[in-house]
């Protein structure tokens, strides 16, 4: 007996995709983000502390789109009730911005000798390494795929996955340079360039605007 479940468009498939996408940068950057604050902590680390907060700003960023095109994927077309959870965004750039404030005292403090040197860990290394490696794949996953479905908001997380990109590839030269050459400075240099990667993240979280995403309704007109 032949089934009666319509076949899944082309266009279907890539939004599914890239919710599969958008589900995988939560878990990940989740992970990074706990590892790196917990190593950070122990190894006195403020660029491990840094990559730490954007993991987990990253974090609520992929889960908002994730939540999005859940929820436009369960409407009927023509529904236009939808709306991005505003509140939490702006939470979430607010905090950023506080943490940069707070991230420019303790790097020049630390480099001035006050408080406790940063200890080389390789362990920190590894987890640079997997959030480097990570989000450049799901930066050009999520950009494919924006561009695939029309999409602003998944297009905006992208660029926010690259700026994550440069996050944790200046926590990784700076604590490679520490266990590599000793050089204990390195961790707050690089937690101070990282000011203006993590700054730039939560002023537009803070202040800018946001993109309410009506790919999925658009795929269900079009069937």
């Amino acid at each position: 007996m032949p089934s009666s479940k319509p076949a899944s468009s082309p266009k279907d498939k890539r939004l599914r995709w890239a919710l599969a996408f958008e589900r995988m940068s939560v878990g990940s950057n989740l992970l990074v983000g706990v590892a790196a604050v917990i190593v950070g902590m122990f190894a006195s680390s403020l660029a491990l502390l840094s990559l730490g907060a954007d993991a987990i700003a990253a974090t609520v960023g992929a889960a908002i789109v994730a939540w999005q095109f859940y929820a436009e994927g369960q409407k009927p077309p023509g529904d236009l009730g939808h709306k991005c959870p505003e509140w939490v965004t702006r939470l979430t750039g607010a905090l950023l911005t506080l943490f940069c404030l707070w991230l420019a005292v303790a790097s020049i403090c630390n480099l001035l000798g006050s408080g406790a040197r940063p200890v080389a860990s390789t362990f920190g290394i590894e987890i640079a390494g997997v959030s480097f490696a990570s989000t450049i794949a799901l930066s050009r996953a999520k950009l494919a795929f924006a561009a695939a479905l029309a999409s602003a908001a998944l297009r905006e997380e992208a660029w926010r996955t690259i700026a994550s990109v440069w996050v944790s590839g200046i926590t990784l030269l700076g604590l490679s340079a520490n266990v590599a050459f000793d050089w204990w400075w390195a961790d707050p240099v690089a937690a101070f360039l990282l000011i203006a990667f993590l700054g730039m993240s939560g002023w537009q979280d803070l202040f800018g605007p946001l993109s309410p995403d009506i790919t999925a309704r658009r795929l269900k007109g079009e069937q």
